[in-house]
């Protein structure tokens, strides 16, 4: 039997592919964790209102807590939501063979405001939904990578910037949408502050009762 004679050539050949592949993979998959568990948060900027806010009459704190509200929504989540609607239309413009560049970019927004939706409902949904496009390019990267066309990607994105009414329609779309998510959920939140106030103070006046017929 012949022993196996080591080529440090060949072996710098047959691993550089493998170290390439694996930097590639991870450099992706760490893209994407960021990216879904960022998309699928509720709260997507952690601003504290109070933070920047140093005025002690009443009512400037309350009109900078406004304005600042409204920049959080009307500024800076229009730029994020802008954002991840151009990843998604490249993630889709690779995945989607003789499909019209109308029916990606709706295709992007419409998912993009699927899992705002559902990060106002359960975030864990919304990270399971915002994970599902880059992970599935992914898997038919490792499957088949000559169906996917890195040129005709990017031509379709050139494209589709050059179509910047039907974003700039969608992303208003998005902005009211994320606007009245919130509302409502404020709503919501308030409600069920008041209603456990009532409750607790329906159980203190019941304990004040018992204490009463007691004496």
């Amino acid at each position: 039997m012949a022993i196996p004679q080591f080529n440090y050539t060949e072996a710098i050949l047959v691993i550089k592919p493998l170290f390439l592949f694996v930097m590639a993979i991870s450099l992706y998959a760490i893209f994407v964790f960021k990216f879904y568990r960022f998309l699928s948060r509720r709260d997507i900027l952690q601003l504290n209102l109070d933070k920047h806010n140093h005025s002690r009459l009443r009512f400037i704190r309350r009109a900078t807590s406004f304005v600042l509200y409204c920049g959080k929504f009307l500024i800076v989540f229009p730029i994020l939501a802008f954002f991840w609607f151009l990843v998604l239309t490249v993630l889709l413009t690779m995945m989607a063979k003789g499909q019209g560049l109308d029916g990606i970019l709706l295709v992007s927004m419409a998912v993009v405001g699927s899992i705002r939706v559902a990060s106002y409902y359960n975030e864990a949904l919304s990270t399971d939904l915002a994970k599902i496009l880059p992970f599935a390019l992914l898997g038919i990267l490792l499957i088949d990578s000559s169906i996917v066309s890195v040129s005709g990607s990017l031509a379709n994105l050139n494209a589709a910037l050059a179509r910047w009414e039907t974003m700039l329609y969608y992303l208003v779309a998005i902005v009211l949408l994320e606007f009245v998510l919130r509302m409502v959920s404020t709503i919501f939140f308030n409600l069920s502050v008041l209603a456990a106030r009532a409750e607790l103070e329906k159980a203190d006046r019941a304990r004040a009762h018992s204490f009463l017929a007691q004496d």
